[in-house]
């Protein structure tokens, strides 16, 4: 790995550009975090699935392996502190699910900062852009931990976890001999309610969560994650820490037929997610669902492709203390499709249908919600006036019409 580092100056960039939630728009989109492990030290993590990057050798002989690069520019407010380039060659893995992980450790004081990250496949000379909060002014939020799977090895770099899954944790700034705790909420978030309801999304309250302490042992600290939403904190009366959720196998993909039939309830009656819910055989339901919507099962099949990439985009997206297509905005999404156009503020969000200064447009006002448990919640500002625009898109994919892709 060759890494440069140029601290200050630099030239004035533009905010990041507005981007629909579209994942078709990329090769790739790597799982990002950042662990504050010293006082003047961070370590920026990352993670590719294996099957989106290129593979090559350079001759017959050799072995397949991806060529990645990383620029990335720190920011202070609006100064630029530090600008970074890096280089991985890294070796094709044995199986097409792995994921490829590599991370730098940087200088870094405390602070509030800005990291904007570029991740480029070399070999098809494809990237992706996104920008990263480095949190570290010492309310040991998540950054300050760092989880390792037990059986893999493999840092956790995302907010979501298997059941049953046990973790290593590493925190550099909590002396080994003290305990760390576990907040736990085993109870489901409920998914939110309809763009015209008058009730809002339940935010989960610490209240209503048990807590467990987790102490070392030779110097290690171990938890395994069962079910539910789960949070690490360096004290009982943390106002934040690490945020984890339990979701299906292959998240953010859609692969078990949980993943497949949960997000219908956007599209059904109460009965009918009932019935497929209890059903012997769900898949054969979910089918039979899509195929009555398609009425041939070649449209079937364009209608399941649309709306579970919608799915997992919202997964991507949206993800907070729960499953992205179970926010707000993954409701939308998977109902509405992409916008014509985001507008992106501080303090929130608006998607906007149709033309920007049209009387027929249709907008939809998200409010990012200061909580505990992640700075990825959005709240819509619902309306009785989504009802009719909300109950004419489920007529259309109940009838085999996909709009706004």
């Amino acid at each position: 790995m060759v890494w440069c580092s140029c601290k200050g100056g630099g030239e004035n960039l533009t905010s990041s550009e507005e981007l629909l939630y579209d994942q078709n728009q990329f090769v790739f989109i790597p799982e990002m975090n950042a662990y504050h492990f010293s006082a003047d030290s961070t370590e920026i993590m990352f993670s590719i699935p294996s099957k989106d990057v290129l593979f090559v050798r350079t001759n017959a002989s050799a072995p397949f392996q991806s060529s990645i690069e990383s620029k990335i520019i720190i920011r202070e407010g609006n100064t630029i502190v530090d600008t970074l380039t890096a280089n991985w060659n890294i070796p094709m893995p044995s199986s097409k699910k792995a994921r490829l992980s590599f991370s730098k450790k940087i200088a870094l004081k405390t602070g509030m900062f800005a990291a904007e990250i570029t991740i480029k496949d070399l070999n098809r000379n494809f990237g992706f852009k996104r920008s990263l909060k480095l949190n570290k002014s010492g309310d040991y939020n998540g950054q300050y931990f760092k989880l390792v799977n037990a059986s893999t090895n493999e840092v956790l770099t995302s907010t979501s976890v298997e059941e049953n899954s046990t973790f290593f944790i590493e925190s550099g700034l909590v002396p080994k001999d003290s305990a760390l705790y576990l907040r736990t909420l085993e109870v489901e978030v409920k998914l939110p309610p309809a763009p015209f309801s008058t009730s809002r999304p339940e935010i989960p309250a610490r209240a209503d969560c048990s807590l467990r302490s987790i102490l070392s042992y030779g110097g290690k600290r171990k938890v395994t994650i069962d079910r539910g939403l789960y949070q690490l904190v360096k004290s009982p009366e943390s106002s934040s820490g690490l945020t984890l959720f339990t979701a299906q196998g292959g998240y953010p993909d859609v692969r078990k037929i949980a993943a497949l039939h949960q997000p219908l309830r956007y599209l059904t009656t109460k009965s009918e997610f009932e019935s497929i819910s209890t059903a012997k055989n769900p898949k054969e339901k979910v089918d039979q669902f899509w195929i009555e919507c398609g009425g041939t099962k070649d449209r079937a099949r364009e209608l399941i492709r649309s709306y579970y990439t919608r799915v997992e985009e919202a997964n991507q997206y949206f993800s907070s203390y729960t499953e992205g297509w179970r926010t707000d905005r993954g409701m939308i999404h998977l109902v509405f499709g992409d916008p014509s156009r985001i507008v992106k503020e501080i303090y929130g969000e608006t998607w906007i249908y149709g033309e920007e200064n049209s009387v027929s447009s249709l907008r939809f006002n998200f409010q990012k919600i200061e909580n505990p448990w992640s700075d990825n919640v959005f709240v819509l500002n619902r309306d009785q006036m989504f009802r009719l625009h909300w109950e004419r898109m489920v007529t259309a994919w109940r009838n085999g019409r996909i709009f706004s892709n």
